[in-house]
């Protein structure tokens, strides 16, 4: 225990718990909790209870809290709630919701070796090769613009795969047990209970979804990974020592290749699965939101692409190394991770011992919230948060830069942060940036030619919209030729 928890202990009988509404006799504040979008219904609470507040746990909405605590004092924030609904639905692989010790730092040392900020600059080729046979298939498929993103990013898919639809349904489900999340951790006791009553008793509908979903998050656990591997072994002479074609047989040949340990593979297996989940429900998120915003904000996606034709030309595709040169196109991805997060709110912590933050008491075991979305739509940070303007980006000096970036905030925070979030935006970078050079998307018009304006929302804990109408096209012949000549190389 540090000094400042020391401190904590001794004060802790004369310290107030941070504000928050009042909970009832039995079930806390289980009612009090907004059912839909609760990122939202927090951000109201802040109004009334301020930035930091309490029900059965802490939300904070306030970056700069978010950082005090869970940056500056990650070595007692940095643990999770129980997950034991993780555990049934088949997600216990994850390395997100396991609790802060040997386990999580073996999984994220194997992952971050692969996924930090210099490492991920070899994965280019890959990530280069995915979006060119992006543009390949949306070209011929414009109208399938959405299963095209889902198809694409990830892993390795023949046109029909067997594991997309697992993967999808795996991933939905995930989401849902995210939604569910507050209820569970706020009625936990209950919950405990009726995970050995029978299924058809009420109440128990958690335990039916649960059981009819956890086959398909096994199968993507172990499908594409013993696919792989066996691709692998295969192979007439291992290039031992050399950078591989994939994370998993990358892993295999730095963790022993054929002598790998059943422990070394186990961590493989479960990595490989985050990173694939995580980084398709991420890109799908934003590449969604991507189309939905040049559907409502044709000037962003015209200034966009004057930029890249004036720096580029059209005589070739966006490649990583324009990045620096395209200070509009970077702005834009910027503002899709602001304007609707991927994760609007983060993955949970939780304290390891009494805290003192602010005059407030915190005690050990409390879970915390950060709120994301509350962040990323902060009037006084972002003036008119609810627009979309990539300029709000524009022309700051570093030190204003880096205080509104919302990668800074999207990804976690201290010990906890994403361990992909290199490899994610640079992926999602590259991919806007060959859109914006190489298509038009326009409203959609109904049987009456009148334009149909969506109405943005986004219902879910992965911030991705609802399906909207719109027109997708490839922007002109020049565009259709650099689409034919993208490389996709082995």
């Amino acid at each position: 225990m540090n000094s400042f928890s020391i401190t904590a202990v001794v004060v802790a009988a004369r310290l107030p718990l941070p504000p928050g509404p009042k909970p009832q006799f039995i079930y806390g504040n289980a009612k009090d909790i907004p059912h839909e979008k609760p990122w939202i219904g927090f951000h109201e609470w802040s109004k009334q209870y301020g930035e930091i507040f309490r029900t059965k746990f802490i939300v904070i909405n306030d970056h700069k809290i978010a950082f005090e605590l869970l940056d500056k004092r990650s070595n007692i924030y940095s643990d999770r709630p129980g997950s034991e609904r993780y555990l049934r639905l088949g997600w216990g692989f994850n390395m997100t919701f396991f609790n802060y010790g040997a386990r999580w730092k073996e999984h994220r040392r194997a992952m971050h070796q692969n996924l930090n900020n210099r490492a991920v600059r070899e994965w280019r080729q890959l990530q280069q090769n995915a979006t060119h046979s992006f543009l390949k298939k949306l070209a011929t498929e414009p109208d399938q613009w959405l299963y095209r993103i889902e198809h694409t990013y990830g892993y390795d898919l023949k046109e029909k795969d067997e594991y997309m639809p697992v993967a999808k349904k795996s991933i939905e489900a995930l989401t849902t047990a995210q939604g569910i999340g507050f209820m569970i951790i706020l009625i936990g006791q209950v919950i405990f209970l009726l995970s050995s009553v029978p299924s058809w008793f009420p109440g128990a509908h958690f335990k039916r979804f649960i059981e009819a979903m956890r086959p398909s998050c096994e199968q993507m656990l172990e499908g594409p990974f013993k696919d792989t591997k066996e691709r692998w072994e295969s192979l007439p002479v291992k290039l031992a020592g050399k950078a591989t074609d994939s994370y998993v047989t990358r892993l295999f040949e730095e963790f022993g290749g054929t002598q790998v340990s059943k422990d070394k593979e186990q961590v493989i297996k479960d990595t490989s699965a985050v990173l694939y989940a995580a980084g398709t429900d991420s890109t799908y998120s934003i590449l969604s939101s991507f189309f939905l915003v040049c559907t409502l904000y044709p000037g962003v996606q015209k200034k966009a692409q004057e930029e890249v034709s004036r720096v580029v030309g059209t005589d070739r595709l966006p490649t990583f190394s324009d990045r620096e040169s395209l200070p509009f196109v970077d702005a834009l991805v910027k503002e899709l991770y602001r304007w609707n997060p991927a994760a609007p709110l983060s993955p949970s912590h939780q304290i390891l011992v009494d805290d003192v933050y602010d005059g407030y008491l915190i005690p050990a075991g409390t879970i915390i919230h950060p709120n994301i979305w509350a962040m990323t739509h902060n009037e006084v940070i972002y003036p008119d948060p609810f627009s979309f303007k990539p300029e709000r980006f524009l022309g700051l000096n570093e030190e204003q830069a880096k205080k509104v970036d919302p990668r800074n905030m999207i990804f976690g925070f201290g010990r906890r942060v994403c361990v992909g979030q290199y490899f994610a935006d640079q992926q999602i970078w590259l991919a806007v940036a060959c859109l914006i050079a190489t298509f038009d998307v326009m409203k959609a018009k109904d049987k009456f030619g009148q334009e149909i304006t969506p109405v943005p929302n986004y219902p879910s804990f992965v911030g991705k919209p609802d399906p909207f109408p719109c027109v997708v096209r490839v922007r002109d012949t020049n565009a259709t030729k650099l689409i034919e000549e993208a490389t996709i190389e082995s």
